[in-house]
């Protein structure tokens, strides 16, 4: 090995690890960002279906004069809010949110945990295709769940994922190339 060739190795050494606490910040910081956006979404979702779940449960169920009792939204489908209320035996009895025709009941546990702690805020998936952000609340009487679908939010979330990956893969690229630099300079 020629004295070029083993100084050059070395400087890539000294590069390297002059660089690596950098490339170790820049991915944290690129994690921790995605993974607080995607929390902030993911909350966010649940905000029209508490407003809705709120009001209803103040009237004890009745969906009357807060949404079209009658309306019918197929939940695989659409994107639009869709309410189930439920009797104090937890079978459904009324609602616009409908799977396969019928209104779905969520998995065991749900409503428990909505009557214990008076609210239960979670992400549902009914069908393979389906995610619906739910929020089931208590009342006299029953439980009324509110759901909203969350395919708009999970691909802004995945769209924001694949924009930091990205400029987290130029960052690094970038700041390698400015520790070369400098240290080719600082030689």
């Amino acid at each position: 090995m020629n004295k070029d060739n083993l100084l050059g190795s070395i400087s890539m050494n000294l590069v390297f690890r002059n660089w690596l606490p950098l490339a170790v910040t820049i991915i944290l910081i690129s994690g921790v960002g995605y993974i607080s956006l995607q929390k902030i979404l993911r909350q966010q979702a649940n905000d029209p279906q508490i407003a809705l779940a709120e009001e209803i449960a103040n009237h004890n169920g009745e969906l009357a004069g807060i949404i079209d009792p009658d309306a019918t939204i197929d939940m695989s489908q659409s994107l639009l809010p869709f309410v189930i209320v439920y009797n104090e035996d937890q079978k459904a009895v009324a609602g616009t949110g409908k799977l396969d025709q019928t209104l779905p009941t969520p998995p065991t546990g749900v409503l428990d945990s909505a009557k214990t702690n008076g609210e239960n805020r979670l992400t549902w998936q009914p069908a393979p295709s389906t995610r619906e952000a739910i929020v089931v609340k208590h009342f006299d009487g029953g439980y009324v769940l509110v759901g909203q679908s969350l395919k708009l939010t999970e691909e802004r979330i995945n769209d924001f994922g694949i924009d930091v990956a990205f400029g987290a893969m130029a960052t690094l690229f970038f700041s390698l190339l400015a520790t070369i630099i400098a240290r080719r300079s600082a030689i």
